[in-house]
């Protein structure tokens, strides 16, 4: 996910030798620190890639404890501009379902 790569660059303040994309399959942590007024901060990144077989795994970065804090990006495929709409809605609802369930706990 290149947003993915951008974002932590850019909190970060880092650079990276190697610009290549290696596509995901299943689920990618990256984290970033920095040190911003005396004050330290973190910022966790999970990439999950695979299509919608690996939808389960969505269970495993959110939490009750965090995912009101965190930021969802969803990307999808415009190579497949056909089922791009389809695939959108199929995300975004396993995504409320998920914030749902903390949501009722």
């Amino acid at each position: 996910m290149i947003f993915q790569k951008e974002t932590q660059l850019f909190f970060s303040n880092q650079t990276q030798g190697d610009d290549r994309y290696i596509s995901t399959v299943g689920i990618d942590y990256q984290y970033a620190r920095r040190t911003n007024a005396n004050r330290k901060e973190l910022m966790s990144s999970y990439e999950l890639g695979g299509g919608r077989e690996q939808s389960k795994v969505l269970t495993t970065p959110l939490s009750k404890e965090n995912y009101r804090d965190a930021f969802y990006v969803v990307i999808v495929d415009l190579s497949a501009p056909h089922s791009l709409i389809d695939s959108l809605i199929f995300w975004l609802e396993e995504i409320r379902k998920q914030v749902a369930l903390f949501n009722n706990e």
